[in-house]
């Protein structure tokens, strides 16, 4: 990482992720894994290099449709 070391943060002050989920919205929020997902982005990546302004959008059903439905959902820190 660019912002490896003491004081150093990365150049940028706004962060998009953006991350594939192979299966549908409801299981991945059952398993709590939008907030595990949340806190080590936003949290431990950004965090450790200065970003405050981290959002991660979730896109669902990335390997096939499930349930005829395709899912957007953004997630802000």
């Amino acid at each position: 990482m660019i912002a490896n070391g003491a004081g150093r943060t990365l150049p940028f002050s706004k962060l998009r992720w953006i991350t594939l989920v192979g299966g549908g919205q409801q299981e991945f929020e059952g398993w709590g894994n939008p907030d595990n997902m949340r806190h080590f982005l936003n949290g431990s990546i950004a965090g450790y290099g200065g970003v405050k302004d981290a959002e991660i959008e979730f896109i669902y059903n990335t390997i096939g449709p499930e349930e005829g439905l395709m899912h957007r959902h953004t997630t802000p820190r």
